[in-house]
This record gives C-alpha cells, structure tokens and sequence, in this order.
C-alpha cells in the first residue's frame, strides 16, 4: 500500500515537474468512506467522501510482542508489590522496635521508682533507730539498693 502510493506521489510530482501536456487530465485525491485514498481523474462523486477521514488506525500488534509485554507488567507488578511488601514489614518492625524501647523505659522508669523508694524507706527507718543486727541489714540493703540504683536510673 505504501509502495503504490510512493509511486503515486512521484508519478504525480513527475507530472507536476514536467508541466501540463495537453494528453493528461488533472488528478483528484479522494478519500473514501472506508479510509483509502484514490487519485482520480474526475472529481470525487460526493461531498461525504471527503468527510469520512478515518483517525489513523495502529498496526496489529504481533501476539507475541503482546504476550512479552504482559509478563513484563506482570513481573513490574510483583516488584512493586514484593517492594510495598518489604515496606510495610519494616515500618512495622521499626513500631514494634519503638514499643519495646518505650515499654523498657517505662519498666526501667517504675524500678527506679521502686528503688528510690525503697532507699527512702530504709533511710527513714534507720534514723528512727533500730538493734544493731537489723540497723546492718538494713545498711547492706541500702547499699545494694544505691548501687541498683546508680546503675539503672538516670540521676536528674
């Protein structure tokens, strides 16, 4: 088709070159109502003809071009979902992490309570007086509870 209507085309660019002989009549480009384009020595029969100019319709693409191209999509689409996937496992590890870390100091945060309580309590009864057996149970108590203490809690 495109082969004819190069020749055509320089059929008629010949002709336009050579001049008008008297032996040729003038050429008509109609366009018919199922899309094709003729040349013609007479003008196109009717108004309608010229009208119908079909939008320009793509090749048949080949089966397997087609097929190629859906197991590259498909394959795309796994990715991005593998990817998403990955994703969304590690914001919820990453939440997690964050709860434990924030459980851990809230559990560390209540000991030191519990401690620095419990040095006040020794301290209080140790200034009120006690025998001497219970004050140095009490007084090794308060030692191991001021290390503890030293150790986890965050002086302020």
């Amino acid at each position: 088709m495109k082969k004819k209507l190069f020749f055509i085309h320089s059929l008629f660019g010949l002709a336009c070159l050579v001049g008008p002989t008297p032996g040729l009549a003038e050429v008509y480009r109609c366009d018919t109502l199922n899309g094709n384009i003729e040349f013609r020595d007479s003008p196109c029969v009717s108004p309608l003809e010229k009208q119908a100019l079909l939008p320009y319709v793509y090749p048949k693409t080949s089966e397997k071009v087609i097929r190629q191209e859906e197991r590259e999509i498909k394959a795309l689409t796994k990715r991005l979902a593998a990817d998403e996937k990955k994703a969304k496992q590690a914001q919820n590890k990453r939440e997690k992490q964050a709860e434990k870390a924030e459980l851990k100091e809230k559990r560390l945060a209540l000991k030191c309570e519990r401690t620095q309580e419990k040095i006040r309590t020794i301290e209080t009864e140790l200034r009120r007086g006690c025998k001497i057996r219970r004050c140095n149970r009490l007084k090794d108590q308060l030692i191991h509870h001021q290390t503890m203490a030293k150790r986890n809690c965050v002086m302020g």
